[in-house]
């Protein structure tokens, strides 16, 4: 084997070696340590520096240094190495000089002279086509001190070490984000434990549907006027005193009788619900009364009215405020004897009916308008029982979308059932819902029909998808346009509602306003050092 095979062989074993441990070592100071001092020891150098670009367009950086003098990095000496390593970081090749004293790059001879600079060698460190560093060696007493075979080894081991060097710098990096991850995640176990407490307490407060007696599975809601309304209706099932469902139409007053019914002691007993709006006067007296055999054309057999048929069970009379006064007064006498007497008969019968009757607008303000007996109302409304509209439980809709969705599906034989965008739900949330409930079973009906397995925006009700409502906080601008206390009044507005709604817990009118429950706090703060 001749002298130079031998020389090549051992120096690949020595790059071999130094690759092997560079690639092991994770820590980026000890790695940029051990590339200048095998630069300097392989080269046979007498000082050298490490210079890496710390982000793409920016200047070199000095990262370690050998043999150099404090402060020589400053120093004319300093600034000659620097030019040099830049361009040898542009070029992305090797510069070297034999002789810096009559070397025209190295600029004023007189300086470069004076620091008997003789040998310079700079590699750039090239990685994945890109120079991400250079390695400056030199030698201030020998002319010729490196040639074209340490150029060659200066460049193998820059790229030995650009690759070590990028890898250490993923490694530290991926070790700081891991570390950032790690300390989210704490803080976010910390956040979530506070508010699963927190969640907890406020349950504990509110009065939750775990409190009542009846499940009400087929009332959908937990929306705190819900419960408020349950828990009225769980104490009203226990008795058999007469009830009024007052709610707009739409929010489920038929629902409500039912559950009434079907959670009381009656509940094995008949159900019979009529709507008094929908049959005409000279038929609503048969068909609660009922009537005898001839006591009018077409009369030709004795025939029981609902009265009768729910004797022992519940009668549900639904907008019974469209009854007319003389209609009123027969209930009266009914609701007073508990006997009824058929058309065209002159003999009563006895029956026990509980009697459930629903309206759109309290019995107060219907007596105060001239629409309803006054005596009646104090015979019917012994307990009464407030149905809240959609747009003051808003926060139910996901729930009823849910069950809507379930039982539309069960209505297509089996199908899927279909989904929801975060979108269509959005809009389903910011509109006012009129017609409550039974307009968003109408709405979600449409869309199941229109969407197919995916429910987007468009496929929702023109009305419901451009819908942009919200509560009312006022009418409109006064005659003071400045917009700052207009703004201030409007916020307080919804805060106020919000705590209103929610029995003045924090936590629930913070989620129903989407805010952080101390977010709340700092408005309420505000709010009443403005005050």
């Amino acid at each position: 084997m001749s002298p130079d095979a031998a020389l090549d062989i051992a120096r690949l074993r020595r790059l071999l070696a130094l690759s092997r441990r560079l690639n092991s070592e994770h820590s980026l100071d000890r790695l940029l340590d051990d590339v200048i001092d095998a630069a300097i020891e392989m080269i046979d150098a007498e000082r050298g520096f490490l210079l890496l670009r710390p982000a793409p367009g920016a200047p070199l950086e000095v990262v370690v240094a050998r043999n150099f003098a404090a402060g020589a990095l400053d120093d004319a000496a300093g600034k000659v190495s620097r030019s040099i390593a830049e361009q040898a970081a542009t070029t992305g090749e090797p510069v070297i000089t034999v002789d810096a004293g009559v070397d025209e790059r190295f600029g004023d001879a007189a300086s470069v002279a004076s620091l008997r600079l003789r040998s310079v060698l700079a590699v750039p460190l090239r990685q994945k086509g890109k120079v991400t560093g250079c390695i400056y060696v030199d030698h201030r007493l020998r002319g010729g001190a490196f040639d074209d075979d340490a150029a060659r080894l200066a460049l193998e081991l820059g790229d030995i070490a650009a690759v070590a060097i990028e890898n250490a710098r993923l490694t530290a990096d991926l070790r700081r984000r891991q570390d950032e991850v790690d300390g989210l995640n704490a803080r976010l176990a910390a956040e979530l434990a506070d508010r699963d407490a927190e969640l907890t307490r406020v349950r504990a407060e509110l009065p939750g549907r775990t409190a009542l007696r009846g499940r009400y599975a087929e009332i959908i809601g937990e929306a705190p006027a819900m419960v408020a309304m349950l828990a009225t209706l769980d104490r009203a099932a226990r008795t058999a005193l007469p009830v009024v469902v007052v709610g707009e139409s739409g929010t489920g007053k038929e629902l409500v009788a039912r559950a009434l019914h079907h959670h009381g002691d009656r509940k094995d007993r008949p159900f019979v619900a009529v709507n008094c709006s929908a049959v005409p006067e000279p038929l609503l007296e048969s068909e609660l009364f009922g009537h005898v055999r001839g006591s009018f054309t077409g009369a030709d057999r004795d025939r029981r009215g609902l009265f009768e048929v729910a004797d022992g069970g519940t009668l549900f009379l639904d907008e019974v405020a469209d009854t007319t006064p003389a209609m009123q007064a027969k209930l009266l006498r009914v609701v007073q004897d508990g006997v009824v007497r058929r058309v065209g008969d002159e003999r009563g019968r006895q029956v026990d009916v509980r009697l459930v009757v629903a309206t759109q607008h309290p019995l107060a303000e219907l007596v105060a308008a001239g629409r309803f007996r006054e005596d009646l109302r104090f015979r019917l409304e012994v307990i009464a029982v407030a149905v809240p509209p959609l747009r003051e439980r808003l926060e139910d809709v996901p729930l009823l979308v849910d069950h809507i969705l379930d039982r539309l599906a069960d209505k297509l034989g089996g199908a899927a059932r279909p989904q929801l965008t975060r979108a269509a739900l959005r809009a389903l949330g910011h509109h006012a819902w009129p017609g409550n409930v039974r307009e968003l079973e109408n709405a979600l009906a449409r869309a199941c029909a229109l969407g197919g397995p995916v429910i987007d925006v468009e496929d929702l009700p023109d009305a419901v998808a451009q819908s942009r409502w919200l509560p009312p906080a006022q009418t409109g601008p006064g005659a003071d346009l400045t917009l700052k206390p207009a703004l201030d009044a409007l916020e307080r507005a919804y805060v106020d509602a919000a705590m209103g709604r929610t029995g003045g817990n924090q936590t629930v009118a913070a989620r129903l306003l989407g805010l952080s429950r101390f977010g709340l706090q700092k408005k309420l703060k505000r709010i009443a050092e403005g005050e």
